[in-house]
């Protein structure tokens, strides 16, 4: 139905959309509140709600409480009239959701990604996992309005590729061209952006908060962040989120040390080896060599729980610099919120405690009051769920 709508030529249908849209921003509102933004005759806007209506695109939600006469009727999209489709693709995790037009999860499911998940693959997985969500539902492709992507770079947004430099479990090193997979898989429009952009997005549009201007930051392999700037993706040329992890942070006898060298789980795994070989013990128990060779991020978290504060202080280690990182990201970009993702972060709070307060400490006194910073409300759902809210406003603006 939405479809259809969105693709209607003429310069009626354009002004209908703008109705639309501004019901789909707004959660809901009255005609005096549309009159008002839109500088519309009210017998204009009575006939575009009518066609709306008939078309059951919107409906009245509610009537607002009225002191005397007829209550105000307060119109919104009809949340059912298409379906969503968000992707989350990491290096470690695939996620899927199904969303109505309000972006509630209707159904969702994900998938690990593993060193046999290339390209190949994984499209065919993801393509399985929608079909069974559909039918769950008892749906078809056809129910789709659109759907979205958001996935590690670099990507080739423009030509709808995660490109060959994207660092997979697999190794291999094709580009792929998943936009037009997708589009042939579903015959349905896809659109692709990074998962940060996409998670900044989610928080923005499903949140509590009232700021426009989001930096979001996804930690773990590598570092990812993606800009909001007055509600809106800010893109960079190269179509890489984890470009922050390439800053110098300082010279060490002319060798470059960059975020990425204290921040990643290589760089923290390859410190607690070097540690665990010095010392021959790890989580206050004998390691072996072999041992050490075969170490985990999720035997780095046994050992902080077993009460290993060297380990605990490579971790710490990592966190200030991480702040030191943020700094002068938030420094030239002037957020007013700093959102931090990431197992870390979610583990263990003395971890983002210690990247707040290492932050705050480089930030110029101006603006160090000016900037929140926040671990979000959607936490490993947002990229996901942002990635079928973006595919609404990619849609809503063709």
């Amino acid at each position: 139905m939405l479809r259809e709508f969105l693709l209607e030529k003429g310069k009626k249908y354009g002004a209908m959309r703008e109705v639309y849209k501004l019901l789909q921003k707004h959660d809901g509102l009255t005609k005096a509140e549309l009159i008002e933004k839109l500088d519309i005759k009210q017998t204009t806007l009575v006939r575009y709600l009518d066609a709306l209506m008939e078309r059951k695109l919107i409906d009245i939600h509610e009537y607002e409480a009225s002191s005397g006469g007829r209550p105000p009727a307060v119109y919104a999209i009809n949340p059912d009239a298409n379906l969503l489709v968000g992707i989350d693709i990491s290096r470690r995790k695939t996620k899927i959701v199904i969303t109505n037009l309000t972006f509630e999860v209707i159904e969702s499911t994900q998938f690990n990604m593993t060193e046999a998940h290339h390209p190949k693959m994984t499209l065919e997985k993801i393509e399985i996992e929608i079909h069974a969500l559909l039918k769950k539902q008892q749906k078809t492709p056809t129910d789709i309005l659109a759907i979205g992507v958001g996935s590690v770079g670099p990507l080739d947004r423009e030509k709808g590729i995660i490109t060959s430099k994207a660092q997979f479990l697999s190794g291999e090193s094709e580009q792929v061209e998943i936009v037009d997979a997708l589009t042939k898989r579903f015959d349905r429009p896809v659109f692709l952006e990074n998962g940060a952009n996409t998670a900044a997005v989610a928080e923005y549009t499903l949140g509590n908060s009232l700021d426009h201007n989001i930096l979001y930051c996804i930690s773990g392999i590598g570092v990812r962040c993606g800009v909001l700037t007055d509600g809106e993706i800010t893109h960079n040329q190269t179509g890489d989120a984890s470009a922050i992890g390439e800053m110098v942070l300082f010279i060490d006898k002319d060798n470059p040390k960059k975020l990425v060298d204290f921040l990643s789980f290589q760089a923290i795994l390859g410190k607690v080896r070097a540690y665990a070989r010095k010392s021959g013990a790890m989580g206050k128990r004998p390691v072996s060599d072999a041992k050490i060779d075969a170490l985990s991020m999720e035997d780095v978290f046994n050992a902080v729980e077993a009460g290993d504060q060297q380990v605990k202080n490579i971790l710490l280690e990592s966190a200030h610099y991480y702040g030191v990182g943020l700094s002068n990201v938030v420094q030239i970009l002037h957020p007013e919120k700093v959102i931090l993702s990431g197992e870390l972060i979610d583990r263990y709070p003395f971890y983002k405690e210690k990247v707040v307060e290492s932050a705050k400490a480089f930030i110029n006194p101006l603006g160090r009051d000016r900037v929140k910073f926040d671990i979000g409300e959607l936490r490993e759902e947002a990229s996901v769920r942002g990635a079928a809210i973006y595919a609404l406003q990619e849609m809503i603006k063709r």
